[in-house]
């Protein structure tokens, strides 16, 4: 149910493409290692949303969106689907013009993640997982989705990597917000929340609370 929309041929870069000699910041320094003291900061149009990495439950996913994060790749995407009172989702590089159709497609040079399903953890409330195109788990890209109850169907059939600490008040706005109505748009947000800012920060320097 929550997929990943149709491979698409335009190309997204993860992160600057500078020419060089030019005034742009130099490229993050990424990590081949998942590091459980940083955690994801989404500064959006709604206010602020905190998720902690689960590195023990999935390492290989947990590194990925960390150096997203540090690449600023998240920068201006939006929360472009909404299962009404189930799940927000989001991470979408294409989501970031005024065209909603290609919103959930999936750029051809995004790096695959491998599934990494663990029966240690549940699909429930702050929950953080990654979307994948229909029919392969081994496909997760960028895009994830942030579930606002529990949803034990999709328990093994999408990769758990992180858990609301901060903010789900503001995903709960997200959720019971009005969708579209134009065909193809159903399950879009008719103002969709954007992610104006997304970075890694200390663990110790954000507060916990319960989702």
């Amino acid at each position: 149910m929550l997929l990943e929309g149709c491979k698409a041929s335009r190309e997204a870069a993860p992160g600057p493409n500078a020419a060089p000699g030019s005034n742009s910041a130099a490229a993050p320094v990424l990590s081949s290692t998942p590091d459980r003291n940083q955690v994801a900061v989404l500064e959006t149009t709604s206010g602020k949303i905190v998720f902690e990495f689960l590195p023990d439950i999935a390492p290989l996913h947990t590194v990925a969106f960390q150096n997203m994060f540090r690449s600023g790749f998240f920068d201006g995407t939006i929360f472009h689907r909404v299962i009404p009172k189930q799940a927000v989702q989001g991470g979408g590089p294409m989501s970031k013009d005024d065209y909603p159709f290609d919103d959930g497609m999936v750029p051809e040079t995004l790096r695959r993640i491998p599934a990494e399903f663990s029966t240690k953890v549940k699909h429930a409330r702050g929950v953080v997982a990654a979307a994948h195109l229909d029919g392969d788990v081994d496909s997760a890209t960028s895009q994830f989705f942030i579930e606002t109850k529990s949803n034990p169907m999709w328990d093994g059939k999408y990769t758990i990597f992180g858990r609301v600490i901060e903010g789900m008040e503001i995903v709960d706005q997200m959720v019971n917000a009005p969708l579209r109505t134009a065909p193809k748009l159903l399950d879009r947000p008719a103002d969709p929340v954007r992610i104006t800012k997304a970075y890694l920060a200390p663990r110790d320097s954000i507060g916990s609370t319960k989702p």
